[in-house]
């Protein structure tokens, strides 16, 4: 995303990991770039890979807060409260995905994940701290039923597991992918279209478009939809003009079609520079 961001330049993943081939020159000199911007960014991310439980999740985070500020007892010891010692820092918390928790001391899945879902209320109110929970949809919510009535949307009923981290939350957003529904249209906009035997025909936006549904928002409006157009190879979403504004619908099936506004010519002076070479390279 950083590459195409900056450079205009597009490396799908499958590209990067060279799952088919060995990077190009050029593409090294694009990815070079990358890995310099995520060095200068690395020291702002903590990044935990191993099994999550409540337990855990509570003494990591605590862990790192003890250690950015103090909890100082207030009114004769009936409160806390937490002093950051730098007042401009932010944290922000990402779980990725709250289903994959391991329940202990005889939990089912449900208490685990509202366990860890009332800690990051707690530690919100207290710390200033945001969350970001991400949970997946009930595959239930796609039976047959719900389809006749037109009911394919995201909606709260529809969370796996648990519907704790959105009774908590202020802010529910959920994706929905109008194709894994077999819909023609959405809203104006066509998913799929018949094949006419034209040269070079537009078969719909397909996988290429999604929608943004504000279920739940304590701040503002909700019950709102978004669609926007989904480019999963670089994991980037823009949202679409109404439907009634869109008279060619191909500009939108692809990236190079799209007006960008980066630089794309900093680094591509360089690759006209380098001399040509045969390189092998691991990762």
């Amino acid at each position: 995303m950083y590459i195409y961001e900056e450079f205009g330049k597009i490396i799908p993943y499958t590209t990067l990991m060279s799952w088919q081939d060995k990077l190009s020159d050029e593409n090294y000199l694009y990815v070079q770039k990358g890995k310099e911007w995520l060095k200068s960014i690395e020291k702002k991310f903590i990044i935990f890979d191993k099994s999550l439980n409540n337990k855990s999740f509570y003494h990591s985070l605590m862990t790192l807060l003890e250690s950015w500020g103090t909890f100082t007892p207030v009114n004769d010891g009936k409160q806390t409260i937490y002093i950051k010692n730098d007042p401009n820092q932010v944290v922000q918390v990402i779980i990725d995905h709250i289903g994959l928790c391991q329940a202990v001391d005889g939990h089912s899945k449900k208490d685990e994940i509202d366990l860890i879902s009332s800690y990051c209320v707690s530690i919100r109110e207290k710390c200033r701290v945001s969350f970001t929970i991400l949970q997946q949809e009930n595959r239930n919510s796609s039976d047959i039923d719900r389809v006749k009535a037109g009911m394919t949307e995201c909606s709260p009923d529809g969370l796996k597991d648990s519907g704790g981290p959105y009774n908590d939350c202020e802010v529910c957003i959920g994706v929905y992918y109008p194709l894994k529904f077999k819909l023609k249209s959405y809203q104006g906009y066509p998913v799929i279209v018949e094949d006419t035997g034209q040269q070079n025909p537009f078969l719909g936006l397909r996988d290429r478009i999604r929608v943004l549904c504000l279920l739940k928002n304590r701040q503002g409006i909700s019950d709102r939809v978004i669609p926007v157009n989904f480019f999963g190879e670089l994991g980037i979403f823009r949202q679409l003009p109404s439907s009634k504004q869109i008279t060619d619908w191909r500009p939108y099936l692809n990236l190079n079609n799209l007006s960008i506004s980066q630089n794309i010519n900093k680094i591509e002076d360089s690759v006209q520079k380098e001399p040509q070479k045969e390189l092998n390279y691991h990762f």
